[in-house]
């Protein structure tokens, strides 16, 4: 946090949060070096148990917003022994990368070169079906994952997976929460957990300056 904007706050936030004890808490304090006493092994108790929540794939409740959000979480909280959750975590994402439909085409794409609205190149659509109930309720799941994960970033409120009247828009809002966003926040987890040079990540990031 920059000086002015510290400045700008009507009050000093440190001590509200030194006294917090929840999963966020310690995981702000870390990624600020705020330490609390007993935060480095309670940080340790989570990545532990998160450990005992991934799937043999790599994955968290198989979807791929879980497991980023849960690879952003252990970069934040700095704990040791977690290496071979991130390793994990970090296969099942580059292998859901690979298998979206322009992953090949993405190789060959330009910063600025995809013109067409909604246009990723195949990543995390097909924004056409978004209307089918299950595509909905998928949609829905995803973006739930990651306001659970990112709270401020996400939405305010839980994302609906069913309509409630023919006029009503249900799932992720936009284009952008539907493509943009998951395609974004993978390709951070997957920097954040040691793949920022692997090429296979190359056609995500290809995707993203093209758009």
């Amino acid at each position: 946090m920059r000086s002015e904007e510290y400045a700008m706050m009507p009050y000093d936030p440190i001590p509200w949060l030194m006294a917090q004890d929840d999963h966020s808490a310690i995981r702000a304090r870390r990624q600020l070096g705020l330490d609390r006493t007993g935060d480095p092994q309670a940080a340790h108790a989570i990545a532990s148990a998160l450990a005992g929540e991934q799937a043999a794939d790599g994955s968290f409740a198989g979807s791929p917003m879980a497991t980023a959000g849960v690879l952003c979480s252990l970069a934040d909280l700095r704990a040791g022994g977690a290496e071979t959750v991130i390793a994990g975590g970090r296969s099942y994402l580059l292998a859901v990368l690979a298998a979206q439909p322009g992953y090949r085409r993405a190789l060959d794409v330009t910063p600025g070169s995809l013109r067409t609205p909604c246009d990723l190149c195949g990543f995390f659509g097909p924004y056409e079906d978004r209307s089918q109930p299950q595509v909905m309720a998928h949609g829905a799941s995803e973006m739930n994952h990651y306001r659970s994960y990112e709270p401020l970033l996400g939405p305010k409120s839980p994302v609906r997976a069913e309509r409630r009247s023919s006029r009503d828009r249900a799932g992720p809002s936009s284009c952008y929460a539907w493509g943009l966003i998951p395609l974004s926040y993978v390709v951070e987890a997957l920097c954040r957990a040691g793949a920022a040079g692997d090429e296979r990540l190359q056609p995500a990031i290809h995707a993203l300056l093209g758009a």
